[in-house]
């Protein structure tokens, strides 16, 4: 249920956003990198995420493998 409702409010905010796009006169360049800025940026914080998961997780491997003292 949980993946459904995300699907159906990811849709709906897609679908304004793409109607919002095509309603502004711009030139076909700016519409065309306006309307991928959503997932520009999404990725951006995917890869930074991810990056900083694995940095926090070698840190706590690290310090595991330190000899007691």
């Amino acid at each position: 249920m949980k993946n459904k409702t995300l699907f159906l409010t990811l849709m709906i905010v897609g679908s304004g956003y793409f109607a919002a796009f095509s309603q502004l006169n711009l030139s076909i360049f700016i519409r065309g990198s306006a309307a991928l800025l959503p997932l520009q940026l999404v990725a951006l914080g995917y890869v930074l995420y991810v990056q900083w998961r694995d940095h926090t997780l070698a840190e706590q491997t690290w310090r595991a493998k330190e000899p007691m003292r």
